[in-house]
């Protein structure tokens, strides 16, 4: 028999609950004195490999990706001195986004964030390493100056 997981264990609960009755039913059963059976299955579990790794599949997406970004976008880094010009202020509670749209760790209160021109805010060692490889915000691809 093929059976999926959820079938399998539906079809041994249903055939040890058949036998359960059978043995409560059991008019000797009921004039002997309480009995305990034990019970042993063998169960076989089939796995087929249909040549899908989920850990392949990501490489390999995240490969075509970047041979598409760096096909159609030339990577240019942001001037430094647009990158030293960001603000930089605490992190509030009116702010629009609550985590680092680099590291994606969630800003604590009054913590330390550079702003983009966007508005957008992230960490300033986060926001800086990215500008330093492109000129664009990683949210919304705002255009920051380049040299």
């Amino acid at each position: 028999m093929n059976y999926s997981f959820p079938e399998t264990n539906k079809f041994i609960k249903q055939v040890l609950s058949d036998y359960a009755r059978e043995v409560a039913e059991d008019s000797f059963s009921l004039v002997t004195k309480p009995k305990t059976t034990v019970i042993v299955a063998r169960v076989e579990v089939q796995t087929t490999h249909h040549g899908y790794d989920e850990d392949e599949q990501i490489a390999e997406a995240v490969r075509e990706s970047t041979e598409v970004s760096s096909e159609h976008i030339s990577v240019v880094p942001a001037s430094l001195a647009s990158i030293d010009a960001l603000p930089t202020h605490r992190f509030g509670n009116g702010e629009s986004n609550i985590c680092c749209g680099v590291c994606l760790e969630v800003f604590s209160l009054n913590e330390q964030v550079k702003e983009m021109p966007c508005s957008h805010v992230f960490h300033g060692e986060c926001i800086v390493r990215w500008l330093e490889q492109r000129n664009v915000c990683p949210l919304c691809r705002h255009e920051m100056p380049t040299d």
